[in-house]
């Protein structure tokens, strides 16, 4: 292997507004896929500024009560930072209402 596969990486995300197509409670989830295997035992996760990396491939953000169409919602807990282990992964964010996968568009500010 030569190229990115080679190194240890580390995303950060950070929402700050979101909004989402119809009302109801949502969440955010990011989650890392390996499309080459089902070992994600060298990822990690950080919530927050807490520095704190525990060993998991998804995160979450606070439930948004979404009220309006129109409006944008801050998350408080918003920074969320992955470390992946050398290899070939990808994040796929997901939207979710509070108990099931749904395809709502999301959009970001």
């Amino acid at each position: 292997m030569s190229g990115i596969e080679n190194k240890v990486l580390e995303f950060q995300f950070s929402v700050e507004n979101i909004q989402f197509n119809s009302l109801g409670h949502f969440l955010l989830k990011l989650q890392v896929v390996n499309s080459f295997s089902d070992d994600y035992s060298g990822v990690r996760v950080a919530h927050g500024d807490s520095g704190e990396f525990v060993n998991d491939r998804q995160a979450t953000t606070d439930v948004v009560h979404q009220e309006e169409l129109k409006q944008f919602y801050n998350l408080p807990e918003s920074k969320v930072r992955f470390l992946l282990p050398k290899g070939r992964f990808m994040l796929r964010p997901q939207c979710l209402p509070r108990c099931c996968l749904c395809k709502k568009k999301l959009f970001f500010q």
